[in-house]
C-alpha cells in the first residue's frame, strides 16, 4: 500500500522521552517509519488484549 493509498487518521500524541526513544529505536531495527511502528505496536496490543 502507497502512502497516498492509505486512508488513516492523523493525532499528535506527547510520548514520554523514554517511551519515545524505544520505539524508535524498535523502528530503526525494523526498517519501518516511527508512526508505524506505533501502529503495529497497537495491533499487537489489540490482538493481544482480544485474546484474553
Amino acid at each position: 500500500m502507497t502512502s497516498s493509498q492509505y486512508k488513516g487518521k492523523r493525532i499528535t500524541i506527547t510520548f514520554p522521552t523514554e517511551l519515545f526513544d524505544k520505539i524508535a529505536q524498535m523502528a530503526e531495527d525494523d526498517s519501518r517509519p516511527f508512526s508505524q511502528m506505533v501502529v503495529k505496536l497497537c495491533q499487537e496490543a489489540i490482538k493481544e488484549r482480544e485474546s484474553k
